[in-house]
């Protein structure tokens, strides 16, 4: 997982970097530094806890030819919310 990966994933859940640091029992300015890419020899077992707390929830992490990209499960909690008075699209 790379510092562009970890920024997307946080964004895609909406995590603060607060909660996501005691859900895996690092530092929020420790993340903070990582996906700023300010972080160069991050511990592997650091950069393992980032990526398996994502990808228990389903992310997939990938790189194709130098480009990085982050695969989401698309469920509702990676969903924006529907517009108030409005109604969320549904497949049923």
């Amino acid at each position: 997982m790379t510092p562009t990966q970890l920024r997307m994933a946080i964004a895609a859940t909406q995590i603060s970097l607060r909660d996501l640091a005691d859900s895996t029992g690092l530092h929020a300015p420790q993340i903070s530094r990582i996906q700023r890419g300010n972080a160069k020899g991050a511990a592997i077992d650091t950069m393992r806890r980032l990526e398996l707390f994502f990808t228990e929830r389903g992310f997939e992490f990938r790189q194709y030819n130098g480009s990085v990209c982050v695969c989401a499960p698309d469920g509702p909690e990676n969903k924006a919310a529907a517009p108030e008075g409005g109604q969320e699209d549904t497949d049923e």
